[in-house]
């Protein structure tokens, strides 16, 4: 979560509360022509639990009007709760940029899709050597693209050959070496994060804009593969054995990674093997310091809780503030909490 004062978090946690939105970008503030903005984010989205995601984050935006060259510009965008002194704190949610292609003008409507700064396909090519670490590696990209790449996991495995592709991609496969995932920050920093295990704040079911639902048990994940090599024949039809990592037993994950070792995966497989929660969607009343690599703990009406990752998170500005939370679906059986 992001910090924010004692005063707005009161003001953020009470009813009647007024939510201001602002969009600086080419030097300057957009603010009263903004009707709604939703921002979409996430770690692997709500489906499937996976790990290794890159994950873009998007705001979609409708202005009443545009006097600003918004096309090609980043936009720095804002929301902020108006305190009982009138003052108003903001929040940032993001750095976004839309081409033109993105933004429709209809009548005295503007429509804006904009992205964050991982949604490029710009191609990374090592200037390093390998055997390398993988901070190694993450440098490099840092030196080529210009973006500041942060994680407090573990980055000092060496990768045994050359990583190279487009920057999502390396991005993804050094994620899937942590255990982790990767995602832009509110300040346009990008972030290899594990998928966390604390809940950053409590949240009451009265506080809830729909019925809780939720799988009626936990998912864990108990077993994860790696596949290195799979194995098969080589050109000239002699087998090719498979090579593959794996720990724990019964249900869990297979993914493929081609530059993982027996290193790397005793590093990170604690990181996933054993790791749960509850699959469950829900949409609060809003606060915009929840992040994607926060979680949240859901307490029902009957007091059960619900351990929540925020894989895929909507906030919703349009003069008041919502947001939705989703954890991965991994089962079958869905119930509302109310019943």
């Amino acid at each position: 979560m992001l910090n924010i004062s004692s005063s707005a978090k009161t003001a953020i946690a009470g009813n009647g509360r007024t939510f201001k939105a602002r969009i600086t970008a080419n030097g300057a503030t957009l603010d009263s022509a903004i009707k709604k903005i939703t921002f979409t984010y996430g770690s692997c989205g709500a489906n499937t639990f996976s790990f290794g995601s890159v994950f873009i984050s998007y705001a979609d935006i409708i202005l009443s009007e545009s006097d600003i060259v918004l096309a090609d510009k980043e936009m720095n965008i804002e929301v902020g709760v108006v305190l009982p002194d009138g003052n108003v704190e903001y929040v940032p949610m993001g750095k976004f940029t839309a081409g033109v292609p993105d933004i429709k003008k209809e009548r005295n409507k503007v429509s804006i899709k904009a992205s964050d700064r991982l949604a490029t396909t710009v191609s990374y090519l090592p200037t390093i050597k390998f055997p390398a670490t993988m901070r190694e590696v993450l440098d490099d990209i840092e030196r080529q693209t210009g973006l500041t790449i942060k994680t407090s996991l573990d980055a000092s495995g060496k990768v045994t050959k050359a990583i190279e592709g487009t920057v999502t991609s390396v991005l993804s496969v050094l994620s899937g070496l942590l255990g982790g995932f990767c995602y832009c920050d509110r300040y346009g920093e990008v972030v290899i994060a594990a998928h966390p295990t604390i809940a950053s704040t409590i949240i009451y079911e009265e506080r809830c804009l729909n019925p809780v639902q939720a799988n009626e048990d936990k998912y864990s994940v108990d077993s994860l593969t790696v596949i290195a090599s799979a194995g098969g024949e080589d050109v000239l039809g002699d087998e090719i054995e498979e090579v593959s990592f794996m720990a724990g037993n019964g249900s869990g994950i297979a993914v493929e990674n081609a530059y993982m070792t027996q290193g790397l995966f005793d590093s990170m497989k604690n990181r996933i093997v054993g790791y749960s929660f509850n699959s469950c969607t829900a949409r609060f009343m809003g606060d915009p310091t929840i992040e994607q690599c926060d979680a949240v703990k859901v307490i029902d009406y009957h007091g059960k809780e619900l351990f929540v990752p925020c894989m895929s998170l909507v906030h919703e500005f349009d003069g008041g503030f919502t947001y939705c939370c989703s954890s991965a679906s991994t089962s079958i059986f869905i119930a509302s909490l109310r019943d």
